[in-house]
């Protein structure tokens, strides 16, 4: 290389100056041009960000004792016309140019913002808001972007598995195929069902669950089994912390899919109970057997309080995500597909229908059926027989039965 005829002095800034949880700044690269600082402002209602110093010596800081430290801040990120600012969770984690995209929606709360899975080899790397004026805008909440953690985690449950024991903490798991499994079911199931009838079997429905698969749980348990007790898990007060809201984005009621499973009980004449009552008819030995199905996430607080409760009842299934809360005492536990695994509909807290369709592989790989296989599976554990084999087929059906979701 040959010798620079500049002279003067040069003047440098830091390339890593930490702005918060967040957001990393590279104060070299920045051109001073202010859309952070309008963002914060004027958009996220916090202006947390300024421009210090005077002349060339300008820099983009934060305030003495005050770090960028909001739900909104990963937005500057991508409104940062140079790529000043980087984001901790993905900075310099793969070429951006590799990864490939996806359109989704956000299912951290009932506002329902459209979203971009940007993945690559089954791992998702980030999730980026996809504009929607209706709903969202050009932006989303950091709780929803850094929510690509849960998707491809350690415990993640990719295969059905028995408790060997599930009163003793130290006991093994065994992996079993999905024949094996359902087998198991049906015949426990149908033993309970002899002696105690429908009212022995109690249902906890997540939130979480798309349309058609909230459909076919209650097609399945209100509809065919017939029993009373079915409950919608609330998480209208935030849930595992997350309980801040707003007059922006950030619902206080974090059910992605509340007004669609509600309406789906009132359109098939489906009452549903309260959580609570399926813990206390668990515990007083009502229901013989406890089912959840949904998501694994979401449902710390409820079974902390009632743990011990929902742990008396005879047999306990999951079909979850993860093996966390309620799938640590089930007696099975059988796979199921995350929002990004998977095809459905999720319904925002102003009616809006919104479709949602699969980013990235689930753990499972191909021996994975999917969450309507296993809930057709689940149904003819109970004699519930329909031949679903798709979500578009269920949707299709809820239209045309119901006149729900035109």
């Amino acid at each position: 290389a040959g010798d620079s005829r500049y002279e003067e002095q040069k003047w440098h800034k830091r390339k890593k100056a930490d702005l918060g949880p967040t957001i990393v700044h590279d104060e070299e690269r920045c051109i001073l041009c202010t859309r952070c600082v309008r963002f914060m402002q004027d958009i996220a209602k916090s202006p947390q960000l300024v421009v210090t110093r005077r002349g060339s010596k300008n820099t983009l800081s934060t305030y003495p004792g005050a770090p960028l430290d909001n739900p909104y801040s990963l937005n500057t990120v991508d409104i940062c016309p140079v790529g000043a600012l980087t984001s901790k969770d993905f900075r310099f984690k793969c070429r951006t140019w590799y990864l490939k995209s996806s359109k989704s929606l956000c299912p951290f709360c009932e506002t329902g913002c459209n979203t971009i899975i940007q993945h690559m080899d089954g791992c998702v790397y980030r999730i980026l808001p996809d504009k929607n004026e209706k709903v969202n805008g050009a932006f989303m909440c950091d709780q929803g972007r850094l929510f690509r953690k849960h998707i491809s985690c350690a415990d993640r449950v990719s295969a059905p598995v028995v408790k060997c024991n599930k009163n003793d903490a130290t006991s093994t798991s065994a992996e079993e195929s999905f024949d094996k499994i359902f087998a198991a079911v049906a015949e426990k199931s149908a033993a309970i069902l002899k002696k105690d009838g429908p009212g022995a079997f109690g249902v906890l429905l997540s939130p979480y669950l798309s349309v058609e698969e909230a459909y076919l749980a209650l097609k399945i348990f209100g509809e065919t089994l017939k029993t009373p007790d079915i409950a919608l898990i609330n998480y209208g007060e935030g849930f595992d912390g997350f309980t801040f809201s707003d007059n922006y984005l950030i619902s206080k009621d974090k059910s992605p899919n509340k007004a669609g499973i509600s309406a789906l009980a009132e359109a098939m004449n489906i009452k549903l109970a309260a959580p609570e009552t399926i813990a206390a008819n668990a515990e007083s030995k009502k229901n013989r057997s406890v089912i959840f199905i949904g998501p694994s996430f979401g449902i710390k607080e409820f079974y902390d309080r009632h743990k011990k409760a929902i742990d008396t009842s005879d047999f306990v299934i999951s079909l979850t995500t993860h093996f966390q809360n309620i799938a640590s005492i089930s007696d099975y536990i059988i796979p199921f597909l995350l929002w990004a695994e998977s095809e459905g509909h999720f319904v925002n807290k102003n009616g809006l229908v919104q479709k949602f369709l699969p980013a990235v592989t689930p753990p499972g790989g191909a021996a994975s059926p999917g969450n309507i296989e296993t809930l057709r599976r689940l149904g003819a554990c109970f004699n519930a027989k329909f031949e679903y084999r798709s979500a578009a087929e269920v949707f299709a059906e809820i239209k045309k039965r119901l006149k729900l979701f035109d």
